[in-house]
C-alpha cells in the first residue's frame, strides 16, 4: 500500500498547470454557450429572489380590491323578524351596513312574506331569528329564481350582531365584548417544537430544494465542461500540442482550477445578484402592496448567513465541485469522440442525480439516519452540507466529518488518475471502461 502510495505520488508532475489555465479559461469565457447559461441564470435567480417579495405584495393587492363589504351586495330590501327573547336592534346594525338597501322590521306575516318572495324577481331577504330548545338560530330566506351571492355575508354579520347584543344585554361591557369575541387560533405541536411562522415554514420547504438545484447545476454543469473540454481538445489535436509541453495530469488540473474559477465566480454572482434584487424588490413590493400586505420575515435565514457560515459554504462548493470535476475529466479522457460523450459520463451523472435527490428528500423525511447518511456519503454531501449548515441542521463534528470524507475522497480519485492518465488521455478508439481503468492503474 505504502509502495502504490509513493507511485501515485510520483506521478503528480503538474508543470505547467498555469498554462493550461489561462487556455482553458480564455476559450470558455469566448464560449457562447457560457455566456449565455450565465445571462440566463442570472436572469432566473434575479426573479426568483424578486417574486419573493413582488408575489406576496401582489396577492395582497388583489384581495384588497376583491374585498366585499355589506355595502357593496345588491339588496333592495332586508326584512328583519325577530322572534327570540333578545332585545337587539338587528335593523339599525344592518342599516349602517348597508345603506342602499331598505332594511326594516317585518310587519307582515310570515307566511306572506315567503309567499312574497317566492313570487318576486328583485332582491330581498328574509332574516329570521328565533330561538328553541338547543338555543338561538339565524335563518336566511331569499327568492329562489334569484341568485343573491353574498347572502352568508348578510347571515354571518347578522350573527355576530346577536352574539355581541346578548353579551352587552348580559351586563358585559363593550371592551370586553370585543376581547371575548376575537378569534382564537390553535394548533397541534410535538413536545419541544416551537411554533413556526409562514416564513419559517416556507424557508424550511424551500431553501433546501433551491439551494440543492443551485448547486447541483453548477456543479454538474462545470464538471461536465472540464469533460468536454477534454474531449474536444482531444479530437482537434489541441491535447498533442498541449502534451509536448505540459505533463498529462497538469493538464486536468490546470482545466479544474480554470472551470472551478470561473464556477466560483459565477456562484459568487448568484448570492449577490439575488441579495441585490430582494433588496431593490422589496421596495417595490412596499409601493404596490395593498392595505393586508404581509413581508415574509426572512430574518431567520438571513441571519444565518454569517461569514463562517459563508466561507464553509464556499470551501464545500468547491470540494464538490473538484470531486465532481476529477471524474468527468477521468471519464472524458476514456473516450475520442464527442459521439461517446453521453455514454462516458452517464455514471458520473448518475451519481449526481442520486446525490442531489437524497439532499432534497432527507429534510422532508428528516429521519436521522438518514440525514447522517446524506451528509457523511460524499456523493450527497456537496448538495446537503451547505443547507444544512445554515439551517443549522447538523453539528460542528458531523459538519467537519463531512469535509475530511470528502477531501479523503478527492485524494484518492486523484491519486488513482495520476497513475492512469497519462495512459488514457490520448487514448483513441472504443470507449475505455471501468475494469480497463483498473487494469491500467495495476499495470502502472
Amino acid at each position: 500500500m505504502k509502495y502504490l502510495w509513493k507511485r501515485s505520488v510520483s506521478q503528480l508532475n503538474l508543470k505547467g498547470t498555469g498554462k493550461v489555465f489561462k487556455f482553458t479559461l480564455t476559450q470558455q469565457l469566448k464560449s457562447r454557450t457560457f455566456r449565455i447559461t450565465t445571462v440566463v441564470i442570472l436572469i432566473m435567480t434575479i426573479l426568483i429572489a424578486s417574486a419573493v417579495n413582488i408575489i406576496p405584495a401582489l396577492i395582497s393587492n388583489d384581495d384588497d380590491n376583491e374585498v366585499t363589504t355589506l355595502g357593496d351586495i345588491d339588496v333592495k330590501e332586508v326584512y328583519v323578524l325577530n322572534e327570540s327573547d333578545l332585545d337587539i336592534d338587528i335593523v339599525s346594525a344592518l342599516s349602517a351596513e348597508m345603506p342602499s338597501a331598505n332594511v326594516a322590521k317585518l310587519e307582515k306575516t310570515e307566511e306572506s312574506i315567503i309567499e312574497e318572495l317566492e313570487e318576486t324577481t328583485e332582491n330581498k331577504i328574509l332574516i329570521k331569528l328565533s330561538k328553541d330548545e338547543t338555543g338561538y338560530s339565524i335563518l336566511s330566506i331569499k327568492p329562489p329564481n334569484i341568485t343573491v351571492d353574498e347572502d352568508d355575508l348578510i347571515l354571518y354579520y347578522t350573527k355576530s350582531v346577536v352574539e355581541s347584543g346578548r353579551l352587552l344585554s348580559a351586563g358585559v361591557n363593550a371592551d370586553d365584548v370585543e376581547m371575548l369575541l376575537s378569534s382564537i387560533s390553535a394548533e397541534s405541536i410535538t413536545a419541544g417544537e416551537e411554533v413556526k411562522g409562514l416564513a419559517e415554514v416556507l424557508t424550511e420547504i424551500y431553501v433546501p430544494m433551491i439551494s440543492g438545484l443551485v448547486l447541483f447545476l453548477l456543479i454538474y454543469l462545470y464538471g461536465y465542461w472540464v469533460a468536454t473540454s477534454i474531449v474536444a481538445e482531444k479530437s482537434s489535436r489541441v491535447m498533442e500540442l498541449l502534451l509536448t509541453s505540459v505533463k498529462p495530469l497538469a493538464v486536468v488540473l490546470g482545466k479544474l482550477i480554470a472551470m472551478g474559477t470561473l464556477a466560483l465566480t459565477q456562484f459568487t454572482l448568484l448570492l449577490l445578484s439575488a441579495g441585490i434584487s430582494y433588496k431593490i424588490s422589496g421596495g417595490f413590493a412596499d409601493s404596490m402592496a395593498g392595505e393586508s400586505y404581509n413581508p415574509l420575515d426572512l430574518s431567520t435565514l438571513t441571519n444565518a448567513f454569517t461569514p463562517l457560515n459563508i466561507i464553509v459554504v464556499l470551501i464545500i462548493f468547491i470540494l464538490g465541485y473538484v470531486l465532481y470535476a476529477e471524474m468527468n475529466a477521468i471519464a472524458g479522457a476514456t473516450i475520442s469522440s464527442a459521439e461517446d460523450m453521453q455514454m462516458a459520463v452517464m455514471r458520473v451523472n448518475l451519481s449526481a442525480v442520486v446525490g442531489f435527490y437524497l439532499s432534497y428528500f432527507s429534510p422532508a423525511v428528516d429521519n436521522e439516519m438518514l440525514n447522517t447518511i446524506v451528509a457523511l456519503c460524499p456523493i450527497s454531501s456537496p448538495f446537503a452540507l451547505p443547507t444544512m449548515i445554515i439551517m443549522d441542521k447538523i453539528s460542528i463534528g458531523m459538519a467537519f466529518a463531512s469535509i475530511l470524507i470528502l477531501v479523503v475522497t478527492i485524494v484518492i480519485v486523484l491519486l488513482f488518475a495520476a497513475r492512469i492518465y497519462s495512459s488514457i488521455v490520448l487514448h483513441t478508439g472504443n470507449r475505455l471502461r471501468i475494469k480497463d481503468l483498473f487494469s491500467i492503474y495495476k499495470q502502472k
